[in-house]
């Protein structure tokens, strides 16, 4: 057999066997300048509808970019705000975000539904929120780093940056060295050998290892890659219960630039009725749960807790609101088929300074965050092509994991689903003279593999993800001006009404939003060219309405000659502008 053909014949199974995996494949991942430059084009391509700009530049010189996508001006029409990457490391939703630019802009003019939904709305896209970060996966040696790159001294002894990670043998990625020692607090999980989990003395388990970053102690303080270059996690830097103090959460909540052009822009543009963010936090699989009632406190203690006041911020989502999580979320799921209790990966912060928790609790506009993915209870192989989340019948798993928000737990589900579908994202332990540990060995999930591998193609995201985006536009709150009345009352006196309704699914605004004052109410103003207005307000403010067809009734009495035009502007800042003009007769 000719060579080149055998060669191409042993190429074509190791990629149909899945021996190259998304870890290794960076042609289907764009650096920054490589994503700019997309965008650029887009907006070349289709400059009636996409604007492209530099939302900020880190410290370091790279570009967080802003997309916007619709038709003429933008800030007078209801928005959505899709985050691509919220977090560093989280490659795909970049990739993601970008394809749902390309998939709009090519339907515009030719789908009648795109077409209408933007000219009457827009659609914002930050495609990653930490540049800095996505930049390490493009480097020579692969180190997930998802933190940007601001000097810190994270081990406060007067010098920054000066020990970082080494690529100690030689396979082009930063993994994890663990050595045996008296004082470890880890020991080799039983049920299976390549993992690690803390040992747990209450249970009669000891530790066995010590665990570092690969690499050597270059200052020479008895620690290991402690400092190395940067920086601060941008998805901890949001105020919303900023951990302070916490290693790389930043010196202060929106110690960045990339953190404050993100909450200006967020606050300049009131247009916004809420944000998709992809990233490492979910919401839509895993829709908020309303909270048990709380009851009345007793009448002996304070009065300002006796009727509900606190002076601590608020942290649970408005038992209003939830209703609306809820129908997202299962909107979400009919679409992308993601189903059960599991989640994707293990946030012990519980979300704390993280952008999507910022943008409900500060911002007070519904905030939707999913991570794209999800791994089942237990491995199901994907053979076919057609069914790459295994939803045939036979092959669904029960999602009802006892230890969800356990890491060994997660850690073994990340392995028995890399084994089970061939996919490279664990490097085996091997042994490894160290200059100053002695032996140890090194291994350990391979860098950026839980937050590059994907279960479906790009293309099959994005169409699904384009779908859900579009659904979410069509449950923009909307008003109109209905039934409005002219009554005469004799003497040039004139009864007027109107019914000022939301015919869109969501409400103007949320209940957190208007219970906190961080929502303006929609605006009615009443203008009259002649005569005077008797009663009702020439400014009247209606705090919200509620969507599906909820309204209110305006009225005013009017002493005016008959043929005198009146009109009526009806403002929201979430529901868009209409002005309506009546004869009086």
């Amino acid at each position: 057999m000719n060579k080149k053909i055998l060669y191409s014949f042993v190429l074509c199974l190791l990629i149909f066997s899945g021996a190259f995996g998304n870890p290794d494949s960076r042609e289907i991942f764009h650096n920054n300048p490589g994503l700019k430059s997309e965008f650029l084009t887009l907006q070349k391509k289709f400059p009636q509808i996409v604007r492209v700009s530099d939302l900020v530049k880190t410290k370091s010189g790279n570009s967080m970019i802003l997309v916007t996508i619709g038709k003429n001006s933008h800030d007078d029409k209801s928005g959505i705000l899709l985050v691509g990457s919220a977090d560093g490391s989280y490659l795909p939703g970049s990739e993601v975000a970008l394809k749902i630019a390309v998939k709009l802009a090519e339907q515009y003019g030719k789908v009648d539904s795109v077409t209408t939904m933007l000219n009457k709305h827009v659609l914002y896209i930050i495609p990653r929120l930490n540049p800095d970060a996505a930049e390490y996966y493009f480097k020579k040696i692969k180190f997930e780093h998802p933190y940007n790159n601001t000097p810190i001294d994270n081990d406060h002894d007067g010098l920054i940056d000066e020990d970082g990670p080494e690529d100690l043998n030689h396979d082009n990625m930063i993994t994890i060295m663990r050595v045996k020692d008296p004082e470890g607090k880890y020991m080799i999980d039983p049920e299976n050998p390549l993992l690690l989990r803390k040992a747990d003395p209450a249970k009669g388990e000891k530790g066995e290892y010590k665990i570092y970053t690969e690499g050597i102690d270059n200052d020479s303080d008895g620690l290991f890659n402690e400092d190395g270059t940067g920086g601060v996690d941008i998805n901890k830097n949001f105020p919303q219960e900023y951990p302070a103090f916490k290693k790389n959460a930043g010196k202060f909540m929106e110690s960045e630039p990339e953190t404050r052009a993100v909450s200006k822009f967020l606050f300049d543009h009131r247009n916004i009725v809420l944000t998709l963010t992809y990233g490492l936090y979910d919401n839509l699989v895993n829709s908020p749960k309303p909270l048990p009632q709380r009851t009345m406190k007793p009448a002996s203690e304070p009065s300002q807790r006796r009727f509900g006041f606190s002076r601590k911020p608020v942290t649970k989502l408005n038992t209003k609101d939830i209703p609306y999580y809820k129908a997202i979320g299962d909107l979400y799921k009919k679409i992308t088929g993601l189903t059960g209790k599991s989640t994707v990966y293990v946030n012990k912060d519980k979300g704390q300074g993280s952008f999507y928790k910022w943008v409900y609790f500060q911002r007070g506009i519904l905030s939707l965050t999913t991570s794209l993915i999800t791994i089942p209870e237990k491995p199901v192989k994907n053979n076919s092509k057609n069914d790459p989340q295994g939803k045939n019948p036979s092959k669904k798993m029960k999602n009802r994991s006892k230890g969800e928000n356990d890491p060994s737990a997660m850690d073994k589900k990340w392995l028995e689903y890399f084994k089970a579908n061939n996919i490279p994202g664990y490097v085996e332990w091997k042994p490894y003279n160290h200059k100053q540990l002695g032996r140890v060995e090194i291994g350990g999930f391979a860098p950026f593999a839980k937050t590059t591998f994907l279960q479906k193609s790009i293309e099959q995201l994005s169409d699904q993800q384009t779908k859900f985006i579009c659904s979410l536009f069509d449950k923009l709150p909307q008003i109109v001006v209905e039934d409005i009345n002219v009554k005469p009352k004799g003497s040039n006196i004139f009864a007027v009404s109107a019914y000022i309704k939301n015919i869109g699914y969501l409400p103007t605004a949320t209940a957190h939003g208007e219970k906190t004052r961080l929502a303006k109410p929609v605006l009615v103003k009443f203008y009259l060219k002649k005569g005077e207005l008797i009663s009702g307000n020439k400014i009247t403010f209606i705090p919200a309405l509620k969507g599906s067809g909820s309204a209110k009734k305006v009225e005013w009495l009017v002493h005016a000659p008959a043929g005198t035009k009146i009109t009526l502007k009806v403002i929201s800042e979430t529901a868009g502008r209409i002005n309506r003009t009546v004869t009086l007769k």
